[in-house]
């Protein structure tokens, strides 16, 4: 996401929510993308203070968090056997995003059902 494309959808939207004769609020996270927009007749954006990821979204306690430690280690496997070996490691998209399977795998049943 960048500002320009976050700005064309919300003028692009702010059409469509005037058309149906409504007003929104949008509430979104404070990062660099996100900027303020202006002339926004139908959508009232209100950012969400910095820091408050976990408690508003409690997911990011438990599921995401677990699915973050195990990619992680999973990465740093083969990076550290490259080093060993004093070989260069590169790690592609690609690669990263298949290294994902593992990780997810890893994450309990309870943790996703709490």
């Amino acid at each position: 996401m960048t500002s320009d494309l976050f700005q064309k959808y919300l003028r692009q939207w702010t059409k469509e929510v005037a058309k149906k004769k409504r007003k929104i609020v949008l509430l979104i996270y404070n990062c660099t993308a996100h900027i303020e927009p202006s002339n926004l007749q139908s959508i009232k954006v209100v950012f969400l203070p910095p820091n408050t990821t976990s408690v508003l979204q409690p997911m990011d306690q438990g599921v995401i968090r677990s699915l973050k430690c195990h990619y992680r280690k999973q990465l740093i496997l083969p990076i550290l056997e490259y080093y060993d070996e004093n070989k260069d490691c590169d790690i592609s998209l690609l690669d990263a995003v298949v290294l994902l399977e593992k990780p997810w795998r890893l994450v309990a049943e309870s943790t996703i059902r709490n």
